[in-house]
């Protein structure tokens, strides 16, 4: 993953995400949703911690800061 608009991305597959489990799999998140439950979870996990040092987005926002 080179980590390029990560968030931006996150907050459409969440949203995809929540739509899969909850409508088509009808909540059932131990039986058909447990996949896309889980999916849903990590994508959470990946939009509300802030970007790594090896990732295109960290390097862009620390170049912004230099000319700030």
């Amino acid at each position: 993953m080179l980590g390029l608009v990560v968030r931006p991305v996150c907050i459409f597959l969440i949203i995809d995400m929540t739509v899969a489990t909850f409508i088509f799999h009808h909540a059932q998140v131990l039986n058909n949703g447990m996949t896309t439950f889980l999916l849903l979870l990590c994508l959470i996990n990946i939009f509300s911690h802030k970007a790594d040092a090896f990732t295109i987005d960290y390097l862009i926002t620390q170049k912004m800061k230099l000319y700030e």
